[in-house]
């Protein structure tokens, strides 16, 4: 069994060995602030919540990761299965990883249930949903009446552009390892932050994110464990 400061969770033996906590009193943990404590990002709630990951496959399984180890139900919607297949192998939960390929306008069912099956229902803080789009640089509309509570919709953005930039505009918590040039602006103009922030943007490290909620940003200093850093890696941005 792992714990929450709040709820009971049952896991497979196997996971304990695969899954950190990951978990504070208000949110998941991504990372530590600059004077070294826990920082906990709201990223499962009752409220139907909206997430944009502007970086590369790193962060996206890191967050995926550290949500499944607080009881969550994953749902991925990716150009590349493989790689979420493994991740989810690895971390020894795949019964709560539903894997869905989508090629051009085609979609095949890599795990889990169908495409045209019943969607997973939230069991409030005990099993909240995790809806994930990783379909390239195109990324995904939200949908804002779709998502019931306890819901959370993750568009993973390998590149911001002004084209799908809408998908961070409209985000609840905005994630965001170190971007181009381009980006930057483009970011900075989407959600309304300050010219010296479009800087910072373009100078953090690999072991560095940016979280933006409603117009405020925050850096962190990745806590990867080393259960995750065999899995996973060091950090970093591009494939």
């Amino acid at each position: 069994m792992s714990t929450s400061a709040t709820a009971w969770h049952a896991t497979a033996a196997p996971a304990l060995q695969r899954l950190a906590a990951s978990t504070g009193p208000t949110g998941v943990i991504l990372g530590r602030d600059h004077g070294g404590a826990l920082a906990p990002v709201r990223l499962l709630r009752a409220e139907p919540t909206r997430v944009a990951v502007v970086g590369g496959p790193w962060l996206a399984h890191l967050l995926v990761f550290r949500c499944l180890a607080v009881g969550a139900f994953a749902g991925i919607t990716t150009t590349s299965p493989a790689r979420w297949m493994r991740l989810a192998e690895l971390a020894g939960v795949s019964d709560r990883v539903s894997i869905t390929t989508v090629a051009g306008s085609s979609q095949v069912s890599a795990a889990g249930p169908p495409p045209s099956a019943e969607p997973p229902v939230a069991r409030g803080s005990l099993q909240p949903v995790l809806l994930v789009t990783d379909t390239g640089v195109g990324g995904g509309s939200f949908e804002r009446s779709a998502l019931p509570s306890w819901h959370t919709q993750v568009t993973v953005l390998p590149t911001l552009t002004a084209a799908n930039s809408v998908s961070v505009s409209d985000a609840h918590v905005v994630l965001l390892q170190r971007l181009r040039p381009e980006e930057a602006s483009i970011c900075v103009a989407a959600l309304r932050l300050t010219a010296p922030t479009e800087h910072k943007l373009q100078q953090l490290h690999d072991e560095m994110l940016a979280v933006v909620i409603s117009g405020i940003e925050r850096y962190l200093w990745f806590a990867t464990t080393s259960v995750e850093h065999e899995i996973l890696g060091p950090p970093h941005r591009d494939p």
